[in-house]
């Protein structure tokens, strides 16, 4: 390659690099104004279930869990069939680990609309962090179509936990004495 080439592609990836990074802060930079959209939104009119939703979705995307399940629940509370509500509050509880609490908000998706696929999904990744394998594919109800998807991710997920529970490393970190 020539000494051209190779600067042309430094220069390249170094605007690459520096685009990703900008690009991050323009996406904090939009949150942050929707978040104060919504705001605006909601002290015109604090019913508006979509509002606190919408919020509750922006607050998730810049990891501010506390708030966005306030607003997820709020939303509830204005709208208690707002099935997408539960979902993303189960979500933020997930991702703070309170998989009780997220198992609690995908079963209450799932009762609300039996059809809703994320919900099971979702609810199949804490039977699966719980170690419950066998529930995370049984429980994934085969209809609509979408399902089988996802309940081909799903033996997927099986088999990399049975690849990682074989691997000889894994078996002597967690052997018992």
């Amino acid at each position: 390659m020539s000494r051209e080439a190779i600067l042309v592609l430094i220069l390249l990836i170094g605007l690459s690099i520096f685009g990703f990074f900008r690009f991050r802060d323009i996406k904090k930079g939009l949150h942050d104004k929707a978040i104060a959209d919504f705001t605006t939104a909601i002290k015109i009119n604090p019913d508006d279930a979509e509002a606190h939703y919408n919020r509750g979705i922006s607050y998730s995307y810049k990891d501010a869990c506390n708030e966005a399940i306030k607003d997820f629940t709020k939303a509830i509370e204005l709208n208690p069939k707002y099935v997408e509500a539960y979902n993303n509050r189960g979500n933020v509880y997930f991702d703070k680990g309170l998989y009780d609490k997220a198992l609690n908000d995908y079963n209450k998706a799932i009762e609300i609309d039996p059809n809703f696929a994320e919900a099971y999904y979702n609810r199949g990744n804490v039977y699966s962090i719980k170690g419950l394998y066998d529930k995370a594919l049984d429980e994934i109800n085969p209809e609509p179509e979408s399902m089988h998807k996802l309940r081909g991710v799903r033996y997927i997920l099986l088999i990399n936990y049975i690849n990682e529970i074989t691997n000889e490393s894994f078996i002597t970190k967690h052997r018992l004495n």
